[in-house]
Formats: C-alpha cells, structure tokens, sequence
C-alpha cells in the first residue's frame, strides 16, 4: 500500500510537472494540476470492486489501501500548496506558517469535539 500509492502519488506529479515544463506553465500550475490528477475517486473504485466482487481478494485488498493512502495524501497537499517559490528561508517560514494553521485548526476541532 505505502510503496504503490506513494510511487502513483509520485509518478502522477513527475508527469504533470515534466508536460507543464513542456507546454511552458509555471512550476507551481504544474504541481497544482499534478496533485489533482494524483487523487483518485474511492466511492467510485470501492463500488466497482464490490460489483465484481473482488472487494474481498489480495488485489482488492492492496487497491483499498492504495485508494486510502491517495485519500489521506490530500492533507500534505494542502499544506504545501500554498507554499510559493522564493528563499529558502521565505519558503521553510511559509511552511511553518502553514503547519501551524492547519494543526491550530486540527487542535480546536479536537476541543470543539469534546
């Protein structure tokens, strides 16, 4: 699950960003449009498997954790999207900045939750 999810997340944003350089977009369109492409739709995968009835077998199996892990892939995606080019330093600070938003959110939906 982690070695085949991470190599498609992986392989999904390469080939995005390599046919953004060649059709001359920005870097960051190129990975916007990678991480989109890199998500899959589980309802539609899940309903399938079970309508075959391979739900219940190794491939299924492997293809759920895939579907899961491409799924929980959102959340890193939308920390680092927000993160332009620029300094290293102006890089490494917007990261901290977007990290610390996303656990203060994190942290009172935890407390609001109680």
């Amino acid at each position: 699950m982690l070695g085949g999810g991470s190599l498609s997340i992986l392989l999904t944003l390469v080939t995005a960003m390599v046919a953004g350089a060649f059709l001359g977009w920005p870097l960051r369109t190129a990975f916007f449009l990678g991480c989109i492409m890199a998500l899959s739709s589980t309802a539609v995968v899940l309903k399938s498997l079970m309508q075959h009835g391979l739900l219940d077998t190794l491939p299924g199996r492997l293809t759920v954790g895939i579907l899961i892990l491409q799924d929980l892939s959102v959340v890193p995606m939308m920390i680092l999207l927000p993160i332009g080019g620029g300094s290293a330093a102006g890089v490494a600070l917007a990261l901290a900045g977007a990290v610390g938003r996303r656990a203060l959110l994190l942290g009172l939906t935890f407390l609001l939750m109680q």
